[in-house]
């Protein structure tokens, strides 16, 4: 069972799907329940695929720092 302290300080290939409403993109990845859990990365748009480095849930979303635009999005 992986703990919240292990999930975060990852860094993680995350697939933004979504904006917020601070203008951030959303992705979504898997707990250690499986369970779908929000990311939110600054600085990407949908369709971004992005490296991200967890750091703090807040409200029941991941906060992460963008490491690397994988893949960008059409949009930009």
């Amino acid at each position: 069972l992986m703990t919240k302290s292990k999930f975060l300080q990852r860094v993680e290939q995350i697939s933004i799907q979504q904006e917020s409403a601070k203008g951030a993109g959303i992705g979504f990845l898997k707990d250690a329940r499986g369970q779908e859990v929000p990311v939110e990365v600054p600085f990407t748009l949908p369709g971004d695929e992005a490296k991200a480095r967890l750091f703090k849930k807040k409200k029941g979303v991941f906060l992460s720092f963008l490491q690397e635009i994988t893949h960008p999005s059409p949009l930009r």
